[in-house]
């Protein structure tokens, strides 16, 4: 079965719309910050537990770490990242344990784009 590529990134200056988050949090921006501010703390453990898994090669833990990403980035609406984390956690899933390098660098390009964007839009909303 072919494996679902994340989709490339934009480079520095991506774009994130925030817009359907906010929507579906009812317009509440103080409620959209309070969950971007929680990405942030809890992103850099999440992403240190899909590392080690990766460098362990540790299938179910990678699993565990790729599919909390992955729901920790869909809440924002964060398509590039859920969607590599959920490569990552298929391939956890399955065993297949041989891409998951190169996958786990794509996605922390990804995450590290969504830090930026999100930075900014707590300091300036």
């Amino acid at each position: 079965m072919p494996r679902t590529q994340c989709k490339p990134s934009a480079g520095p200056g991506e774009q994130f719309d925030f817009s359907l988050a906010l929507a579906r949090l009812d317009g509440d921006t103080g409620l959209l910050r309070q969950q971007m501010e929680s990405f942030l703390q809890d992103v850099p453990g999440v992403l240190a537990d899909v590392r080690t898994s990766v460098v362990r090669c540790e299938a179910e833990a990678l699993r565990f770490a790729a599919h909390r990403l992955k729901g920790l980035a869909a809440a924002l609406d964060a398509e590039r990242v859920a969607e590599c984390a959920a490569k990552l956690e298929s391939m956890g899933r399955d065993g297949a344990l041989h891409e998951t390098a190169a996958a786990c660098g794509e996605l922390e390009g990804h995450v590290a784009t969504l830090q930026e964007a999100l930075k900014a839009y707590v300091a300036n909303p």
